[in-house]
This record gives structure tokens, sequence and C-alpha cells, in this order.
């Protein structure tokens, strides 16, 4: 019985020792995963588009109007150029810069801070780092609206038909001797006018609404508005109704704005990154060669350490961060520089290392932007 007592004691003890051993032991451990940022930039392109729409009675225009035909316009085209150009930049998982960190013993003692992202924003830090996270912004695609056709028939002339009254004559006979007997009925019968009549009435129209508008410029009229905010939404409106049946004749101008963004992946080494190609039309184009391209073009790169190399395969118990590169992104319509900014690009830096067991020695910690992956400070805690 004494025997057995011992026995079970000494059990007891190996258990509980053995149990300490595995709680205090150095060998257990965690495996923490991250990822270091790469630069998206985002283009918003905006196109001016100007449509040259040809007016009805453009043949006409000389020869009613005596406007000379360099002030015609002949032919329906559009062209467009690039008004304005912006640039933002947007960082997201670099998948070619992950990473592993070891955390052995008494790694629960340790404080990591991460961003919503999965970006590594400090280590080690006595507060925990809250960093700003960046906007995600929804690109709005408004399909462009069709032309409207200003040139109604409605609008042009009065009606589009000409009115013809003819005379008839019947004779009658009766018991073998004539007598002529005249009826005069109206018969209307409508004709469509031709192009050239719908011209000459617009242009008749057209020299009307001039000598209304001076009339009542120089108070021509018995009867004149008796205040002078209606006097100028007359004269106004006689002067666009005036502008609109010019436009039948010479053509009009249409504006139009068309906005779309483009995200653009900065690679290394890559120095001219094509951003999409547009046609006088206002299409955009991610392939082919047809249409203008918009390319952005980089200069003045510096580097932190241009002689530092990059760790192709990590080993060891560290934290990896970036040396920034700054470059100024030149953005170009053809061969027009239409827009430049100055930036960060992190891919394109070499990348550092930070051992954790001289971090947690010294007690140090370390907080990062996390955006860029580059280094915000050092500090004892």
């Amino acid at each position: 019985m004494k025997k057995l007592l011992i026995l079970i004691l000494c059990t007891a003890c190996f258990i509980n020792v053995y149990a300490d051993k595995r709680k205090n032991s150095d060998n257990i451990g965690a495996i923490i995963t991250y990822n270091l940022p790469k630069r998206v930039v985002d283009v918003t392109v905006e196109l001016s588009k100007t449509i040259y729409q040809e007016g009805p009675f453009a043949q006409y225009a000389q020869k009613l109007l005596s406007i000379p035909s360099s002030s015609v316009i002949k032919n329906t085209s559009s062209e467009c150029v690039v008004s304005k150009v912006f640039l933002k930049g947007r960082s997201v998982l670099d998948t070619r810069a992950a990473f592993k960190m070891k955390m052995i013993g008494a790694y629960e003692e340790l404080r990591l801070s991460y961003t919503s992202q999965g970006f590594l924003a400090s280590f080690n830090a006595k507060d925990v780092y809250n960093p700003k996270e960046e906007k995600e912004k929804t690109y709005q695609v408004k399909e462009e609206k069709k032309l409207e056709d200003i040139f109604p028939e409605s609008f042009i002339v009065d009606r589009t038909y000409k009115i013809i009254e003819e005379a008839e004559v019947q004779i009658d006979s009766l018991e073998m001797s004539f007598e002529k007997k005249s009826k005069n009925k109206s018969q209307a019968q409508r004709i469509l006018k031709s192009n050239e009549e719908k011209a000459k009435d617009a242009a008749h129209l057209l020299f009307k609404l001039r000598k209304r508008r001076f009339k009542i410029l120089t108070c021509n009229y018995k009867i004149l508005p008796q205040d002078g905010k209606s006097y100028k939404e007359i004269v106004k409106h006689l002067k666009k109704l005036e502008n609109r049946y010019m436009a039948l004749f010479t053509g009009r101008k249409i504006h139009r704005k068309i906005k779309r963004t483009f995200s653009v992946n900065m690679k290394k080494g890559e120095k001219s990154v094509l951003v999409a190609r547009y046609n006088d039309e206002g299409k955009f184009f991610a392939k082919g060669l047809s249409g203008t391209p918009i390319h952005i073009d980089l200069s003045n790169i510096t580097y932190a350490l241009p002689k530092m190399t990059t760790v192709a395969k990590p080993g060891g118990n560290f934290i990896y961060y970036r040396l920034p590169v700054h470059a100024q992104l030149n953005v170009f319509d053809g061969k027009r520089l239409v827009a430049f900014k100055r930036m960060i690009l992190p891919q394109w830096g070499a990348i550092g290392k930070l051992s954790t067991d001289i971090l947690i020695d010294r007690k140090l910690a370390v907080e990062f932007y996390p955006q860029y992956g580059t280094i915000k400070r050092i500090y004892t805690k």
C-alpha cells in the first residue's frame, strides 16, 4: 500500500512538471502573415467632345441669307480632346510581397496592429495604432445622351405642305340640247413642300423675328412691357428663336463632357504605361491600336537606397518594410502633356528587414505608414 502511494505521488509530480514545461516552452509559437502594399493609380479622364451638326438648309444659306460657305457646317461630324485628368493613388495588397513572422515564447505579450486591408500598421507598440482608412470611391459610368434633333418640321415652318385650290366646270346635256352649267367647286389639294420652299419659309420667319426684335428695341410698338425684367425676357427669347432659325442654315455646335476612370498598375521597371485609347466619337478602348493613346511616362525617379536589392527569398524572424521611391507621373494625350503629379510608388523600392529578436530584447516598438509599407517611427517602449 505504501509503495502504491509513492508511485501515485511520483506520477502526479511528473505530470505537473511536464505540464509546466509545455506551458513555458520556447518551442510554442504562432505564425503571423501579412502583405506589403503597392500603389495603384486611378486615372480619371475627362473628354471634351464637340459635335458639328449640319443644318437641313445648309445648301441655301448663301442664296437666301448671303452667308458665306466658310461659315456653314456642311457635314455632321465630331471630335474629342482630353480636357482634364485627375490622378489618385490607392493601396492594394502586393501578392509578390507576402511574408510570415513566427512568434516564439512570450509572443502573447506583443501587440500587433493591422489595417482592415491586411497591412501591418505597428509592432510591439504601447498604444493600439488606429490608422486612417482610405475611403473607397464608387465611380459611376454614365451613358452618353443621344443627340436630339433640334430641327423638327413643326419648328421649321408653320405647315410642311401647301394647299392648291382648283375650280371644276361640268357640262350636262338635256334632250339633245347642250346646256352649259358651271359649278364653282373649290377642291383643295395638299402637296408637300420642297426642301427649298421650306428654306424660304424659314428665312422669311428669320427676317420677321429680326424685325420684331428691332422694333421692340427701338420702342416702335404701341404697347410695351411695363417693367424692365419682362422687356429683357422678351428680347432674350426673340434672340434665342433667331439663333435657332439661323442654325437651320449654318448648323450648330454641341459640347459634351465624357468622364471615365481607369486603374493603372505601375509595375517596377515600366517607365511608360498605356492607360487607354479613345476616338473622336468619345469611345474608349483598352486594347488595340485604333484611337489616340493616353499614357503615363515616369520621370525624376528618386530611390532611397539605389544599391539595396529586394529580398527574393526572405528567411528568419524579421519584419519586412518598403523603402520609398518618389517619381513624377506625366500624363500625355498623344504627344501633348495634359497633367503631372509626383507620387510615392512603394513597389518600386527595395525591401528592408528588422529583426524581431532585437526589437524584443531592446524593447523597441515600430510604427509604419500602412498605405506605403514604410517605417513611420521606432521608439523605446
